[in-house]
């Protein structure tokens, strides 16, 4: 969904960061151990955890969209499902209307009031049973109403009529099936079952990445109307940040399983200050054709894997702003290549033993091949004898000492400290 929607933003004028906390979510964390495989026992490695959601804190006040959006796989979802406690947290603590859900017995009042809308709606119903059915599944389960007047079997069926009726559709097709459905149909059928036990925080999981784009306008407008009327508070989860701006009060970003910068919506997309927020928000296509010619510059590289995510700042291997040490004078193209041999060098994938071969073994000729094919861009002169001494150890074979003799010379703040706050990233630090 484009953000340049007609009909403007519908979200509430809850000012940011204002009114009683709901929702309350404290260095969370929620790690996948998959066991160790027969090459790790093979190479003597152990085993190592997937690190999905990592130290993630922020609050939900009462009324309020939050939107939680980043790449696919960032932990996006893993927090949702782990704040509603469809996934045990490994660690962390989340309040819910100032209890701490730790020390609760029992998690069916909580249950009852925080609901989740998925991001499939053909796989979130059961195709065997009619959609009247699955709206009126929590209301059994929950016993609900346990304390109203009249027949409890006819207010439930009232009760489903009614959230039917809410969302846009026809008490008559209750006894439908799933598949007699569209995918917006059976999304808006996936609010009414939500609401179905009159809760008050809804995670909202991609809720519209399914569907036609006419129709995300329309699930979007219901939800925004659905809030207005019940005072519902959203945890809205998405990768489209049309679609984030359209309805959020706030937006947090997540890379690689932490939140890198939490701002309300309109400055975070009028003024990103973290380099990945402003990287996202370039790689959003434009409908203005002043801008049909823009180029898109892309990110470089590839997301780290969450089993052994950077040290420092986790976005630092893609990042076009890493700090250069103080007493270097040297612009951000010339340090990221010197940081990309450092890397290989690190990694030991630089491929010397046929540049041994073609350079009878001269180790400055073969030094000299190497730097020419690594480094693409003219460095200081100091900096170019110190990469080319650390290729003449490579060709060596002293792996180690060409690896120190760069990482005490190039060695980055964004790689040794690890940045906190609402702009997690040392370019903001105090």
């Amino acid at each position: 969904m484009s953000s340049d929607t007609p009909g403007g933003n519908r979200r509430m004028s809850l000012d940011a960061g204002e009114g009683e906390v709901l929702m309350s979510v404290q260095e969370l964390e929620r790690y996948f151990d998959d066991g160790i495989s027969l090459l790790d026992r093979l190479f003597g490695e152990s085993a190592s955890a997937v690190r999905a959601v990592d130290g993630v804190s922020f609050d939900i006040h009462r009324g309020e969209t939050l939107g939680l959006v980043g790449e696919s796989g960032c932990g996006k979802s893993t927090v949702g499902e782990t704040i509603l406690r469809l996934q045990e947290p490994t660690a962390g603590s989340v309040a819910f209307d100032g209890e701490n859900l730790e020390e609760r017995e029992d998690l069916t009042e909580f249950r009852r009031n925080a609901q989740i809308l998925f991001q499939d709606p053909f796989s979130s119903l059961d195709p065997r049973m009619p959609v009247g059915q699955s709206i009126r599944q929590p209301l059994d389960i929950h016993d609900w109403p346990q304390d109203a007047e009249g027949d409890p079997a006819e207010r439930k069926q009232q009760r489903v009529e009614e959230l039917m009726e809410r969302v846009g559709l026809s008490a008559d097709q209750l006894d439908r099936y799933p598949s007699e459905f569209s995918g917006g149909q059976l999304q808006r059928i996936g609010i009414a079952r939500a609401l179905a036990l009159d809760p008050d925080f809804l995670v909202l999981d991609e809720p519209t990445s399914a569907l036609d784009v006419s129709v995300q306008a329309q699930i979007l407008n219901l939800l925004a109307d659905l809030q207005s009327d019940f005072g519902l508070t959203y945890l809205f989860i998405s990768h489209d940040l049309g679609v984030i701006r359209y309805i959020c009060d706030r937006i947090a970003v997540m890379y690689l399983g932490e939140i890198v910068e939490t701002a309300p919506a309109e400055q975070l997309f009028t003024n990103p200050r973290h380099p990945y927020t402003e990287a996202l928000l370039e790689s959003v296509p434009r409908v203005d054709l002043a801008e049909r010619e823009r180029d898109i510059d892309p990110l470089a590289g590839d997301v780290p894997s969450p089993r052994d995510p950077p040290s420092g700042c986790r976005f630092r291997t893609r990042c076009p702003k890493v700090i250069p040490p103080d007493d270097i004078r040297i612009n951000q193209e010339e340090f990221r290549v010197i940081m990309d041999v450092r890397d290989r060098i690190a990694d030991r994938e630089i491929a010397v033993e046929q540049v041994r071969a073609d350079t009878d073994g001269d180790t400055d000729r073969a030094a000299d091949r190497l730097y020419d094919r690594l480094v693409d861009t003219e460095l200081p002169d100091q900096e170019r004898q110190r990469v080319h001494d650390a290729l003449v150890d490579v060709t060596e074979g002293n792996w180690g000492r060409a690896g120190d003799r760069l990482r005490e010379r190039y060695e980055s703040v964004c790689e040794t400290d690890h940045p906190t706050g609402e702009v997690s990233c040392h370019l903001f630090d105090d």
